[in-house]
């Protein structure tokens, strides 16, 4: 299959530059994608897996936030340790043991693959190379990255809906350190979150709007600050 580059955004903060790019087949289709972040000599590349211009754009939002919160010493260390691991003979091992047991089938609709449609990572006329998800996270379980009993095989429509998919593990990570943050300090504005968790703003917000829809953490309304604006809306543990 054909494949060829392109630039979905680029853009420097910081000095860092940021510069993502998905990779499209010959009928136009976004196949795959690429985040770049680099700094001198230092560069780190993640951001894998975007199968829309959509997808893409959404990762190079995220890797753009995580580089103005000062946060590319951790991603650098992340992409790397992913990218080492997952050349690793074991890891390989690993993916196709999960296929075979599960015999490159979907368990989540049912979609099936052959061996040579996987290999030829585009099957055509019935979609994308089957993806094999760690059902305990990457990240989070590095003991259980070659268990076989820790991965299924799925499509990548089903893969986007677990809860260990891309932009989900590092939004639930934002909301604990949000949640951590209140509860340690007590009442406290969201421009304070922010500067104790170097999140950003929006962010901050975003986390604690769905703390609040899950009834963990409440706007301090006995506060004078709470109404004066976004930065100052003082929010307390439930």
């Amino acid at each position: 299959m054909t494949r060829a580059k392109q630039l979905v955004k680029r853009e420097t903060v910081n000095g860092i530059r940021v510069s993502t790019w998905k990779y499209i087949d010959n009928t136009g289709r976004v196949v795959d994608s690429e985040t770049i972040v680099a700094c001198g000599q230092k560069k780190a590349h993640g951001g894998f897996g975007a199968r829309t211009t959509e997808d893409a754009e959404r990762h190079h939002e995220r890797m753009v936030e995580n580089v103005a919160a000062g946060n590319f010493d951790t991603f650098f260390a992340r992409a790397k340790e992913q990218q080492v691991v997952r050349s690793l003979r074991e890891y390989r091992d690993w993916r196709k043991a999960v296929l075979i047991r599960d015999n490159h089938t979907c368990q989540g609709c049912g979609k099936h693959w052959s061996s040579f449609q996987d290999a030829a990572f585009d099957d055509g006329a019935s979609g994308f190379r089957p993806e094999v998800d760690h059902i305990e996270s990457f990240d989070h379980h590095p003991e259980r990255r070659f268990d076989p009993d820790n991965g299924r095989t799925l499509c990548h429509e089903c893969h986007a809906k677990t809860d260990n998919y891309g932009s989900r593990v590092h939004a639930k990570e934002f909301k604990m350190q949000v949640l951590e943050c209140v509860r340690r300090t007590g009442p406290i504005s969201i421009s304070l979150i922010r500067n104790e968790t170097g999140l950003l703003l929006l962010t901050v917000w975003k986390s604690c709007v769905e703390l609040m829809a899950e009834g963990l953490i409440k706007y301090d309304e006995t506060n004078p600050c709470c109404w004066m604006g976004l930065g100052e809306l003082v929010v307390v543990s439930n």
